[in-house]
């Protein structure tokens, strides 16, 4: 699960730069490719046919991933949710019964929550946090030392449990397998191997507007993969948690909008990428033009010298056939004599 736990770690900008990123690379690497290959029928059928094949895979195994990994995430994030109403309650019961550890109790869920969002989610569960066990064990310590003949401490007590059986449940959350990364590698080389074949692919005559289909092609392939990669990201995680857990902890302030800035950035810069790419290869259609007008002018300037030059030399060559073909007169020939 090693690619699973890359992935995860990736920050959110650098999750949309993988989604569209190969595609692009590989579509400037191989489209110009499809004007010099052979564009027989066969040809032609047989590219679309695999194309067809390989997309239809490429499609089905993301949306099965992304499905899958929405739905772990959907439920940690309610785990998490739970997390922190039992905290809500568990502050709201010490508060009303026992006052003089409320600021004490408020005090280690908020280390709790820090520790969570700071370490937990993004080393993982079964990596262990010595200061968040200190802090569980803190807290199990000022429940236990409330007096015996406090009003609701069985209230309290019971809230703890529930507290204590919220954080199992996140913690199985946690360490939910996500996709294997036999799905990974399937996904990213059917990816590359769909887009390699779209760009042999001739949309039209025109390389201008072929140009132009590629770059809707690439970008559409990353709108369908980027869900997968974005999802499960720890950014992801941290903005779900953050806005759970913000009761109980002390405020961070607009995590969510700066991840969500990230990914409009990101996919602002990979459009203009895409943009810029378009626009480059119809700058270069356009300079080949225009130097393939100049060859041809230039070609029309030496045919015209060489035909000059043929012309003379056909004009010379008449003479001299005209020059041999003219009789020769003997003017000392008086022609044949008469006796008397």
């Amino acid at each position: 699960m090693w690619l699973q736990v890359l992935v995860y770690a990736l920050p959110m900008w650098v999750c949309v730069i993988v989604a569209f990123g190969p595609a692009t690379l590989i579509s400037i690497v191989m489209h110009p490719l499809s004007h010099r290959l052979d564009a027989t029928d066969q040809t032609e059928k047989l590219r679309s046919s695999l194309s067809a094949i390989v997309g239809t895979a490429f499609v089905f195994l993301v949306s099965l991933s992304t499905n899958q990994l929405w739905r772990e995430t959907v439920s940690l994030s309610g785990a998490i949710g739970d997390l922190s109403v039992q905290e809500r309650d568990l502050y709201l019961l010490v508060k009303q019964d026992a006052p003089a550890e409320a600021d004490r109790l408020l005090e280690l869920l908020a280390t709790h929550n820090n520790l969570v969002l700071n370490y937990e989610l993004y080393d993982g569960a079964l990596a262990g946090n010595t200061d968040l066990n200190q802090v569980i064990v803190e807290l199990t310590t000022l429940v236990d030392n409330l007096p015996a003949d406090l009003n609701g401490v069985d209230r309290i007590s019971s809230a703890y449990d529930d507290f204590l059986k919220s954080r199992d449940d996140y913690l199985s959350a946690l360490n939910l397998p996500g996709i294997p990364d036999i799905v990974w590698f399937a996904v990213i080389l059917l990816g590359v191997l769909f887009v390699a074949l779209l760009a042999l692919q001739r949309s039209a005559k025109s390389r201008e507007f072929t140009d132009l289909v590629m770059v809707g092609v690439v970008f559409a392939i990353g709108l369908i993969q980027l869900p997968m990669w974005t999802i499960s990201s720890y950014d992801t995680i941290l903005r779900m948690a953050e806005s759970s857990l913000a009761d109980a902890s002390s405020p961070s302030g607009g995590s969510g909008v700066v991840i969500t800035g990230q990914v409009v950035a990101a996919i602002a810069a990979g459009c203009l990428l895409l943009l810029l790419v378009g626009l480059g290869g119809v700058w270069e259609r356009k300079r080949l033009r225009i130097n393939g007008h100049q060859e041809d002018e230039d070609n029309d300037a030496v045919e015209d010298e060489v035909r000059d030059v043929l012309i003379e030399i056909r004009d010379e060559m008449r003479k001299e056939r005209a020059a041999r073909a003219e009789p020769l007169i003997d003017h000392n020939d008086q022609g044949p004599t008469t006796s008397d």
